[in-house]
């Protein structure tokens, strides 16, 4: 393996690795560490090791910063559904309960 293909599989391993912490913190409603990796380039698409979106992982934590964090920073992911039960965010915050967290998603501008 060249210096080159290893470069890029290590590139590709820390975005895989960062990209399950972005979904770790969302999840786990830590707004400034989900903060600091949107800053690094986190992104909302679906992490690649569980199949949970950021949005889906922020909406069970029932933080609503977390959430309004999410959806600003991306409005078009809103309707991503999880791989493991096929259910949105949407959907989790209905069967929880959480009045803020539904209007955090639904008052998106689309």
């Amino acid at each position: 393996m060249s210096i080159s293909q290893m470069q890029f599989f290590f590139f590709e391993f820390m975005k895989t690795l960062e990209m399950f912490e972005f979904t770790r913190a969302c999840q786990g409603g830590h707004l400034e560490i989900v903060k600091l990796l949107l800053s690094r380039g986190a992104d909302g698409s679906p992490n690649t090791i569980t199949g949970l979106a950021p949005l889906y992982a922020a909406t069970q934590s029932g933080n609503d910063e977390v959430v309004r964090l999410i959806v600003q920073k991306f409005p078009h992911l809103i309707n991503i559904p999880s791989k493991m039960d096929k259910s949105t965010a949407l959907h989790v915050a209905a069967g929880e309960g959480s009045d803020e967290i539904i209007k955090s998603i639904l008052q998106v501008p689309r």
